[in-house]
């Protein structure tokens, strides 16, 4: 995401790698891919589409960016963006039309190819709910096209094919991130605990 105030049109990232330019240094906000699991799913990605060799070198050259790293959770990043405290940030698209919709807050998203789907929170009913049926029956509103329609235009992905999304969304690529688990989860944390902290 961007400030769409602070940078200039023929500025905005094209490719992750367009973040490698020396006039972001020290001017990229970052959610912690160590300490948000969404954000570790898409650094996963970037593991998977580049090899793990490319991959690397390019967590290296992001961390020497010196890039200002928030976490656990986003909404840091997103407001900074927003205000223009910093013209650059990875993060959540999500939060450019939620966050983003804020008075004063001027947010766009880079159109990088692909933009990377993370899961997020989820519904599921406990063995032991004491009302079941309720929980059930929230699930099925969250489920319905109704609630998949207000998600989808605030940025969020549906897997509802009835569920249009937002336009600067449908016409982008989308990869879905990976999650890795066991020896490679614990390889890639360690090599992104040593870049950008824990």
């Amino acid at each position: 995401m961007y400030n769409s105030k602070s940078v200039a049109a023929a500025d905005v990232p094209k490719t992750y790698e367009d973040l490698l330019d020396p006039k972001w240094r020290g001017k990229i906000a970052l959610v912690s891919p160590v300490a948000n699991d969404l954000m570790f799913a898409m650094f996963a990605a970037f593991v998977r589409d580049m090899g793990e060799g490319k991959a690397y070198h390019f967590f290296e050259r992001l961390a020497a960016q010196k890039p200002l790293v928030f976490g656990p959770g986003g909404i840091r990043v997103s407001q900074g963006v927003g205000t223009g405290e910093f013209p650059i940030g990875i993060g959540f698209v999500g939060h450019v039309f939620s966050v983003g919709r804020e008075p004063g807050y001027h947010m766009a998203i880079a159109q990088t190819n692909p933009l990377y789907a993370v899961g997020g929170p989820g519904f599921a009913v406990v063995k032991t709910a004491p009302h079941p049926n309720a929980a059930r029956l929230a699930v099925d509103y969250m489920l319905s096209n109704p609630a998949q329609d207000k998600i989808a235009t605030m940025g969020y992905r549906s897997n509802d094919p009835k569920v249009k999304g937002l336009p600067e969304l449908t016409a982008a690529k989308v990869s879905v991130a990976p999650v890795p688990t066991g020896a490679e989860a614990d390889k890639l944390r360690n090599k992104l605990k040593q870049l950008f902290g824990g």
